[in-house]
C-alpha cells in the first residue's frame, strides 16, 4: 500500500471493553490517517466514530460457559460474516478486539475467506497470569499483535 491510499480495516469488538478501545482506536487512525474507512462489528461507541456494526454484538457480549455454550451458533455464523466482508470490501487488516474465542473464529473465517488481509489482535490474552500456551495460538493465527501492558510485550517476542 503507498502512502496516502485509503486504507480498509475492519474492526470486531463484541463487548463493551472492546467497543470503547476499538472507538478509541479508530480516532487514533483517523488522525493520522483520516481517509481509513472502518467495516466490521461493534458498538455504540464505535458508531459514534463512524462505523455502523454488520450485525448485533450484544448477543457475542455473553459471560460463562453456559452462556458461552448458548451463543456459539450466532458467534460462528458471524465470524464467517465477518470472514466474508472482509473479502467483499477487500480489508487492508482486520483487527480483532478483546473477546478470544470470538476472535479465534473470526481470525480463521477471515484467513479463509480474505488471506491477503493482515489480522491483528488487540488486547493480548493475559498469558502472564495464566494460559501461557496462548502465546503460540497468537503466532499461528495472527500477523501481529496490540498490547495493553508494556510488560506483556516480552511474553511473545520470545
Amino acid at each position: 500500500m503507498t502512502a496516502g491510499s485509503a486504507r480498509r480495516i475492519l474492526l470486531s469488538a463484541v463487548e463493551p471493553s472492546g467497543d470503547a478501545l476499538g472507538a478509541a482506536l479508530m480516532r487514533a487512525i483517523l488522525s493520522q490517517a483520516p481517509e481509513t474507512t472502518f467495516v466490521g462489528c461493534g458498538g455504540k461507541e464505535m458508531a459514534a466514530v463512524g462505523m455502523a456494526s454488520a450485525f448485533p454484538i450484544s448477543p457475542l457480549s455473553v459471560m460463562g460457559p453456559l452462556a458461552a455454550l448458548r451463543a456459539a451458533p450466532y458467534a460462528m455464523l458471524k465470524a464467517a460474516e465477518l470472514g466474508r466482508l472482509a473479502a467483499e470490501r477487500h480489508a487492508d487488516a482486520a483487527v480483532l478486539i478483546d473477546s478470544w474465542s470470538f476472535s479465534i473464529l473470526a481470525a480463521g473465517a477471515i484467513r479463509k475467506q480474505a488471506p491477503s488481509c493482515r489480522l491483528i489482535k488487540y488486547v493480548a490474552p493475559q498469558v502472564w497470569a495464566s494460559r501461557p500456551a496462548r502465546v503460540k495460538t497468537c503466532e499461528q493465527l495472527f500477523d501481529g499483535l496490540l498490547t495493553l501492558f508494556p510488560f506483556e510485550q516480552d511474553w511473545f517476542t520470545d
